[in-house]
């Protein structure tokens, strides 16, 4: 399909849905408004609560979230509703890119509705694989999707841009420029300066979960390892940073509530959860946004999922696989914990996801593709 010519007198959007894709996209808007190069945030309406406090500290200023209303609790219910509303407010917009991140539902849907309105595609944290379709589930899928139709893949590392280079990806649309969240996390630790009052003297690991795949038997094995390592050592602090969702907090009040060296967070505001993570002992998460964050703050990550598509983490040892086996969580954690101890680990080496320039490699590689679309008329 051919697209239009396009130019930068339009805005640029940017589609997100979660609370990580506002933080990996902040830098480049962030960016696009230093250049005065017109942008909006379009919000597909998850997690409302958290969006204001976020927006104020990145100083993203134009914005909207759409009022998303779900026609049921399935993936399509959710999918359908987004390509809607996105639909019609892209339409409304023209934009002259439309700028999706990462692997959510709401970044397939952006994708999908700026192909079909012939705006060139750009995919921010292109070419992640696990090589297992259903693992992370749907999130794949969707960037596996989303790479057939972008017209701009920005990798963050050299493995995620021979996966795209193996999938017959056009090598010109490819650009590597790192992982925004490099940026992103960079920022917060030079901005802020406050702590959260849950800061202490006493050693404490951080704990997160919520991936789809991982409900059920999943949740259950990591939440029994939770409580192993807690009762083996009663002097450490374990900090539990609960999703938003409300069905995810339930499970872990049941099984990890009135344990007394085991804290149960709400959501905390994203320079908090940075000054928490970045003073921990150790992570342990299925997060991939975290798995990036470990490099770069420098804390050992235990990853509580059964394969990872960000093995750059694991080959310079800033993270292990703990998958989600009880007894697997056990061993890996307390081996990590006594190579600390004796010195056999420590921090270092270069962070495989960048030098925190992500933001503007991108941004110049848009205001390329924009000046070579006007110079030939049209991209196919």
């Amino acid at each position: 399909m051919a697209l239009h010519s396009m130019t930068l007198d339009k805005p640029v959007i940017v589609v997100c849905g979660t609370r990580p894709e506002i933080i990996k996209t902040a830098p480049v808007l962030r960016e696009l408004s230093r250049l005065g190069i017109p942008n909006r945030l379009i919000l597909t309406g998850q997690h409302d609560e958290l969006v204001s406090g976020l927006c104020e500290f990145f100083d993203i200023t134009n914005y909207s979230i759409l009022k998303c209303e779900r026609k049921g609790p399935e993936l399509n219910d959710l999918l359908s509703t987004l390509l809607e509303e996105l639909n019609t407010e892209l339409l409304d917009i023209q934009p002259s890119f439309v700028l999706v991140q990462g692997d959510t539902t709401s970044a397939l849907a952006g994708a999908i509705t700026g192909f079909h309105l012939r705006r060139p595609v750009a995919h921010i944290e292109a070419g992640l694989r696990t090589g297992n379709i259903n693992s992370p589930f749907p999130e794949e899928a969707n960037r596996r999707l989303i790479s057939q139709i972008a017209s701009l893949h920005f990798s963050p590392t050299v493995g995620a841009t021979n996966n795209l280079l193996s999938e017959g990806v056009n090598k010109n649309t490819i650009v590597e420029v790192g992982n925004t969240i490099v940026d992103a996390t960079e920022y917060a630790i030079e901005k802020s300066q406050s702590r959260p009052e849950t800061l202490g003297t006493v050693p404490y690991s951080v704990i997160t979960i919520h991936r789809r795949e991982s409900w059920g038997a999943g949740i259950a094995s990591i939440l029994d390892a939770i409580k192993f390592l807690a009762n083996e050592d009663e002097a450490h602090i374990f900090k539990f940073v609960m999703h938003a969702n409300p069905v995810l907090q339930s499970m872990v009040r049941d099984e990890l509530g009135g344990h007394e060296n085991i804290e149960l967070l709400m959501p905390l505001k994203y320079p908090d959860f940075v000054a928490l993570i970045s003073q921990a002992s150790m992570i342990l998460s299925d997060s991939g946004g975290i798995q990036e964050e470990a490099p770069t703050i420098g804390v050992p990550t235990v990853i509580l999922r059964d394969r990872t598509e960000r093995p750059e983490a694991i080959e310079i040892d800033a993270c292990r696989l703990g998958t989600t086996k009880t007894e697997t969580i056990i061993e890996v954690v307390l081996k990590w914990q006594q190579e600390i101890k004796t010195g056999k680990w420590k921090p270092g080496g270069i962070n495989p996801f960048g030098d925190g320039k992500a933001a503007v490699k991108i941004v110049q590689a848009l205001k390329g593709f924009s000046e070579l679309s006007q110079r030939t008329g049209a991209h196919s």
